[in-house]
């Protein structure tokens, strides 16, 4: 297995950006509530919170007969047959908030329909109706056919109903005074064009009307918003995406926002109180669609991305000068208040919200699946990173891995991550021990190999990263099957030294200050067939001291020393290379050194052609060997000294070339049958 690095293009040919600034807030829709449904399920009161069904009572049966209903914590079952198209069944519903905060009813999911000509109609709770914190709340869902249907050709009516609540948060403080949800995209100096632009065809920006620094405003929060889904920059002229700012004259003070494109690709917001007194922001890194809102909150700028965190821009409380010049989507005024930097470029979901900000809190529940948590919630503002989480623990020999957003481990959270909504997140533990061993599981590879069979073959896998030196005894036989998991050791040992059989078939073993990440001595005999062995620094992949190595399959051995080579083979060692790929970074790929070495077989029964390559030398060698396959490589030669070379595949031939590696030209030389 071999890992692959992922280098990210950041494709920067964007847009400038504006200023947003403003409050959040979540409108909750207040909707009718008249859907069909099917009964015979039943209707969860879910996400997030406290909302739980006390109790479900039957109301009244007109033409109808209850086959069964019933309740558990967030779901009402009821099975119900309707003699004609005048029956109805009625019942009444408790529920209950035990939580600490308000919620509001979102919506209601309906995940069973089998009835299309029934319908349910609510009573005393409709979507967009709150419970406060410990109400409790009464009311009755009555089932019915739909008033155009004539016949009733299914009786019988089943349902699943899910009724979904968010929290309450109230937002009649902070209002949307300006609102374009459609795409514009704007020609510079010519006019607006879109489909959902029509407004303003006949414009070459958008004037929202709103002014941020009048009489009445200055003062207020307010939150501007905008996403940029396309930037077609040309210069300084195309340039102003948004902007809030007086007249472009030195003599006055004038808050002006303002993002633009630099000619090395990235984005740059500014706030400024004057032209000598600015905030300047740069973004180097980001790709389109890029949603940006930038608030004023107590007098002070943020600006947010996709999302993201706040971050301070500028402090404006001590700015008090009042003026009525209105807030510009797509240009900026000059001295005279006449648009210039006429944006080129597509702009969607344009607003500004204006008044008292009060962010939103979410709960973030701590469910320890299994085991125990001290801090079982968190009140986390929105734009706000969580910050440290808490560490659960548990009785068994678990260890905990993280926190995750799902059940299933999908998506794992940390301190920076920021929620938009209230969340569970559980807890993931290794399995029992985190090392595993002939269906046991042990806290520790030194634990599993103490108990190990003497001289039977015992697989030994782990299910996390895990760290320090181990010890292979001359008695054991062992397998490490590590999977995508790595095995390090920081101290100045070998992260593994072996003494008896040693197979390794996956997983990845690195070192930072010993000789080598794996030291194989003269008792030892070890297999490295699949899997990653890397030495960092100074150090070597494999050392082999005296015993008998042999590299195979997709193997991958590396280091980065510019002194010692990747694998290095003395004391009298045996190595066979029959596969894998060996690499040096900064010396040799391997160095042979008084032992003994064969690459490849003589009789062809290999599947994958050896690869070693190293920045000197492929290959050192102060002893003879045979080369039956492989393909060597070296910025100074492939080898240091091909006479070394005793021995080579029938009927072939040493053929040498050169070829391109990362812009330097490596000597490469490889066996060529000559036909015989």
């Amino acid at each position: 297995m071999k890992n692959k690095r992922n280098h990210l293009n950041f494709q920067i040919y964007m847009l400038g950006i504006a200023l947003i600034i403003s409050l959040l807030f979540v409108s909750v829709g207040f909707s009718a509530l008249s859907t069909t449904l099917t009964i015979n399920g039943s209707a969860a009161f879910a996400p997030v919170g406290l909302i739980r069904v006390m109790s479900l009572k039957q109301d009244n049966l007109v033409g109808a007969t209850e086959k069964s209903k019933g309740i558990n914590d967030l779901s009402i079952k009821n099975t119900i047959d309707l003699d004609d198209i005048n029956s109805y069944a009625t019942y009444e519903v408790v529920i209950k908030n035990l939580g600490q905060v308000d919620y509001v009813l979102d919506h209601i999911d309906e995940t069973v329909f089998s009835n299309e000509q029934v319908e349910y109609v609510l009573d005393g709770f409709q979507i967009g109706n709150i419970i406060s914190a410990h109400e409790e709340k009464t009311f009755k869902i009555k089932f019915k056919y739909k008033d155009n249907v004539s016949e009733n050709l299914v009786s019988r009516i089943n349902s699943e109903l899910k009724f979904v609540f968010n929290e309450y948060f109230d937002t009649s403080s902070f209002k949307l005074v300006f609102d374009h949800e459609g795409a514009c995209t704007f020609n510079g100096a010519s006019n607006i064009t879109g489909y959902d632009c029509l407004e303003y065809q006949n414009k070459n920006y958008i004037d929202t009307g709103v002014s941020l620094y009048s009489t009445s405003n200055w003062q207020k929060d307010y939150e501007i918003g905008f996403t940029i889904d396309e930037y077609t920059h040309s210069g300084q002229l195309d340039q102003a995406v948004f902007v809030n700012t007086k007249y472009e004259n030195a003599s006055l003070k004038w808050p002006g926002l303002v993002m633009r494109r630099l000619n090395s690709g990235g984005l740059e917001l500014t706030q400024s109180i004057n032209k000598g007194n600015k905030v300047t922001k740069q973004i180097l890194n980001y790709s389109l669609p890029l949603n940006v809102k930038i608030f004023r909150i107590d007098g002070v700028i943020y600006s947010s991305l996709n999302g993201g965190a706040l971050e301070r821009l500028q402090d404006m409380n001590n700015f008090n000068q009042q003026f009525d010049l209105t807030t510009w989507f797509g240009a900026a005024p000059d001295e005279q208040g006449v648009p210039m930097r006429m944006l080129k470029g597509t702009l969607s979901n344009m607003y500004i919200k204006m008044g008292k900000y009060t962010p939103r809190e979410y709960t973030i529940t701590f469910d320890p699946n299994g085991g125990s948590v001290t801090e079982t919630s968190r009140r986390v503002a929105e734009y706000t990173a969580i910050g440290t989480l808490p560490t659960p623990t548990i009785t068994n020999n678990t260890t905990f891995i993280g926190w995750y957003r799902d059940q299933y481990f999908t998506e794992k959270v940390d301190a920076n991550t920021i929620f938009t909504e209230s969340t569970t997140l559980y807890a993931k533990w290794s399995e029992a021990g985190a090392v595993a061993m002939n269906g046991a599981y042990y806290s520790s590879i030194d634990e599993a190999l103490a108990i190990a069979p003497d001289n039977i073959e015992t697989v030994i896998s782990i299910s996390m990263d895990m760290s320090g030196k181990i010890t292979i005894p001359a008695s054991k036989n062992i397998v490490f099957d590590f999977g995508e998991y790595t095995l390090s050791n920081s101290a100045s040992t070998f992260t593994v030294e072996n003494n008896g059989t040693l197979k390794i078939i996956s997983g990845i073993i690195t070192c930072n200050s010993a000789t080598a990440a794996i030291n194989n001595n003269e008792t030892g005999t070890m297999i490295i067939s699949g899997g990653e062995i890397h030495g960092t620094g100074s150090k070597q992949a494999v050392y082999n001291n005296g015993g008998n190595l042999t590299i195979t399959g997709d193997a991958l051995l590396t280091n980065t020393s510019n002194q010692r080579a990747a694998v290095h083979n003395l004391n009298g060692g045996t190595m066979t290379i029959t596969g894998g790929t060996i690499i040096s970074n900064s010396h040799a790929g391997v160095n042979n050194d008084k032992s003994t070495m064969t690459i490849g077989t003589n009789d062809g029964t290999i599947n994958t052609t050896p690869i070693i390559q190293g920045k000197t030398y492929g290959i050192t060698s102060t002893s003879n060997y045979k080369l039956y396959d492989g393909i060597v490589k070296g910025i100074t030669n492939a080898v240091n000294d091909q006479a070394k070379i005793t021995e080579i595949a029938d009927n072939s031939q040493i053929t040498t070339s050169t070829e391109s590696i990362d812009n330097k030209t490596y000597k490469t030389l490889y066996l060529e049958s000559t036909g015989e």
